[in-house]
């Protein structure tokens, strides 16, 4: 046998050995954490699910999970918004067919439009705020659906709350 490649392969054979056996010095271990890393950081960084968030409390406790339950859900808070008692006297006055326009103003408030023009504006404290908060978190979701096809219900929820909605005005369809 050649006695170069004899010695080439002793070589390469008491290296791998080495590394086996003994401890490279850098190797991380409980009792040699990486330097400069928190605790905290690490246990952050091996977090990889993510908390559910408002929204897919709200998706789940309503058992939504497919396009017809988001669909009928968005009515529903649509006709729940529509019949708040803080809104009465303006949708009494308002053609529910004709659709309305519910927008959100950079102070913060909604504000509720009929075919016609006449507004209506109210806190997101309210009720009626809470339900437009709502509406306007299932819009965008709808809108990321679209950017997203093929996304589940919570992976377009997630998706939702990392982009913040473009427009702040959507359009409601009325009711007969």
């Amino acid at each position: 046998m050649n006695p170069l490649l004899v010695t080439g392969l002793v070589a390469v054979g008491q290296k791998l050995i080495d590394n086996l056996i003994t401890k490279h010095p850098d190797a991380q271990s409980p009792s040699n954490p990486p330097s400069g890393v928190s605790f905290e950081r690490h246990l952050d960084n091996s977090q990889a699910i993510k908390p559910p968030s408002e929204l897919i409390h709200f998706l789940e406790a309503k058992g939504i999970r497919d396009g017809a339950g988001f669909q009928h859900t968005q009515f529903q808070l649509r006709q729940q918004l529509f019949n708040q008692p803080e809104l009465a006297h303006f949708m009494a006055q308002a053609d529910r067919t004709a659709g309305f326009q519910l927008t959100l103003s950079e102070t913060g408030l909604y504000t509720l439009t009929d075919s016609a023009g006449k507004q209506i504006t109210f806190s997101p404290e309210t009720p009626a705020g809470q339900l437009a908060h709502r509406i306007r978190q299932m819009n965008h979701m709808e809108a990321i659906a679209e950017i997203f096809p093929g996304y589940g219900m919570r992976d377009l929820a997630y998706k939702a709350e990392e982009q913040p909605p473009g427009m702040q005005s959507w359009h409601l369809p009325g009711m007969s």
